[in-house]
C-alpha cells in the first residue's frame, strides 16, 4: 500500500510544483524528491490524479480561470481528503495552466 503522504509529496514532485516555470511531468524527480524506490503503484496513483483533472468539465460561463483552480482544488480536495493542500494546488495549478 502507497503512503498517502508520499502521494501528495509525489504530486508536488511529478508536475514541479514550487521549482519549474510550468507544470512539466517528470517521474525521475518525482522519484528523487520522494526518495523511495520506484513502483509502479506510487506512479500509478500520481497519474491517476493528473488524468483526472485533466477529465474535469468546468463550466466556463461561469467560472475564469481563477475561479475554476479554485474549483479543481474543491473537488479534488472531494475526492482525495488525503490530498495536502500542496499537491492540491499542485493540480489546479497544472488544469490552469493547461487552459490557458
Amino acid at each position: 500500500m502507497t503512503d498517502q503522504t508520499d502521494v501528495s509529496k509525489a504530486v508536488v514532485a511529478y508536475l514541479g510544483y514550487g521549482t519549474d516555470a510550468s507544470p512539466t511531468p517528470d517521474l525521475t524527480r518525482m522519484w528523487r524528491v520522494v526518495g523511495t524506490a520506484p513502483n509502479a503503484g506510487l506512479a500509478s496513483s500520481v497519474e491517476d490524479l493528473v488524468r483526472q483533472v485533466d477529465e474535469l468539465q468546468i463550466d466556463w460561463r461561469q467560472h475564469t480561470l481563477a475561479t475554476a483552480g479554485e474549483q479543481v482544488v474543491r473537488i479534488m480536495k472531494s475526492g482525495h481528503p488525503e490530498l495536502t493542500a500542496d499537491a492540491l494546488q499542485a493540480l489546479a495549478w497544472k488544469f490552469t495552466f493547461d487552459w490557458r
